[in-house]
């Protein structure tokens, strides 16, 4: 993975590279594809030239092995997600072997505690605590507790320049609204509410086309972060497919992978570790024979775990969940599994910030998929979260036995939900 270097950045970025305090707290906000995971590394490159100890921290596994792949750019800089971290940082103070806590859930109030009490009694109390500066990109899927916790201590005389934060986030990302923290939260723990000298946004669009940033921007939940530039680079509409059974779409997604040869490829599964294994199998026998790297990630799993992944190779295909597709891009994307989507679990909320997220994965193709599907039965629910036909966001199609006029038929029947933000009035 090949960063941009400094001069290939663009203005806004350059400003932030350039302007933005090397001291204290910031916050970064930006939609997908603006360029915050290449600013956290440029923005700890500049720091380690200037003699702090910046570190990147961020939530997921493959998301790390993706940016362990730059070249260019904080060659030297440290990576870790959050919970190598925390577990890192702990171990220098705290009283028990692992932090308090369940699993990933970490309880922020008992680590807080331990921390002032070691602050009060340890004379080194500085080394162990401070944590140099530390860039947490996909900032908005940490908990507000945390915030508070590190904003407090980052506070602290006691610790001085020995504990700097650098926040990259954006409200829009969040995937679940009881854990994940909106950038009104940590601004407010950071203490920089209202301070512009603090508080940056990234607004232009490197990622996508025009046309998937507009279906993409459709799932928005809130406009509270930033306002979307547009790209201006056109492509195809994105397609929304109906499909009966994977015995006719795993062809469908083969036939079209093979047809644009060179690009990197990511089928996205919403479901179980089962149904990622199940896709990557088939799609796998599918394209035996080919020239193309077909790779999973499951978690847990040895033999396809995130260090294998390689995302430098074009003729690839990557087959993940939707959690561990965060951060990352690809030419091609498969969305699937939507058939499933319960809207009562969230409101809605948590499966369109997911829709967002998953959509802007893709720079030049998307395709959403909605398998398991009988031409003689009505749509799912789930389908009224796509942009209306008269929206002229994307095009619907049958696999199998749809006609169009099927399809028309059917999307007749479907019950639109209104976009809470949607595309218009970005720029």
């Amino acid at each position: 993975m090949k960063f941009p270097n400094l001069a290939d950045l663009e203005n806004e970025q350059r400003r932030i590279y350039a302007s933005a305090p090397t001291t204290g707290s910031i916050l970064i906000t930006g939609a997908p594809g603006t360029g915050k995971t290449i600013m956290a590394f440029h923005r700890a490159h500049k720091l380690r030239e200037l003699g702090a100890f910046p570190q990147v921290v961020m939530k997921n596994k493959v998301l790390k092995a993706y940016t362990d792949s730059r070249t260019g750019v904080a060659i030297d800089v440290p990576v870790s997600t959050m919970d190598q971290w925390i577990h890192a940082w702990w171990k220098r103070f705290g009283d028990t072997r692992y932090a308090p806590g369940e699993g990933y859930t970490k309880n922020w109030e008992m680590i807080l505690l331990r921390a002032r009490e070691v602050l009060s009694s340890w004379s080194n109390a500085p080394e162990c605590l401070g944590w140099g500066h530390l860039l947490v990109d996909e900032g908005q899927d940490f908990p507000k507790e945390l915030y508070y916790a590190l904003g407090r201590l980052s506070r602290d005389k006691t610790l001085e320049s020995r504990a700097q934060l650098t926040i990259f986030a954006d409200d829009n990302q969040r995937m679940d609204i009881e854990s994940n923290s909106e950038t009104k939260e940590i601004r407010e723990f950071l203490l920089i509410e209202g301070n512009a000298e603090r508080n940056f946004v990234l607004k232009k669009n490197f990622r996508n086309s025009q046309e998937i940033a507009r279906f993409a921007s459709h799932f928005r939940v809130s406009a509270n972060s930033h306002e979307l530039e547009l790209p201006t680079r056109r492509g195809g509409l994105p397609q929304v497919i109906f499909s009966p059974e994977d015995k006719i779409l795993i062809p469908f997604i083969e036939r079209k992978i093979k047809s644009n040869p060179g690009r990197q490829v990511g089928v996205i599964v919403r479901g179980l570790n089962k149904r990622v294994k199940q896709v990557y199998n088939k799609l796998s026998h599918a394209l035996t024979g080919s020239n193309l790297k077909v790779q999973m990630y499951l978690y847990s799993d040895p033999s396809h775990a995130a260090d294998n992944l390689d995302f430098s190779r074009p003729d690839s295909v990557t087959i993940l969940n939707e959690k561990s597709s965060k951060g990352l891009e690809f030419d091609i994307v498969f969305y699937v599994g939507l058939e499933h989507i319960d809207l009562n679990a969230s409101g809605g909320l948590n499966e369109r910030m997911s829709l967002y997220v998953m959509a802007s994965r893709a720079r030049t193709d998307l395709t959403i998929v909605f398998n398991d599907l009988s031409p003689q039965h009505p749509l799912p629910a789930s389908v009224g979260l796509m942009p209306a036909p008269q929206a002229g966001l994307c095009r619907f199609a049958g696999l199998g036995d749809w006609d169009d006029q099927t399809t028309k038929t059917l999307l007749s029947g479907v019950q639109w939900t209104v976009p809470l933000v949607g595309y218009e009035g970005s720029k």
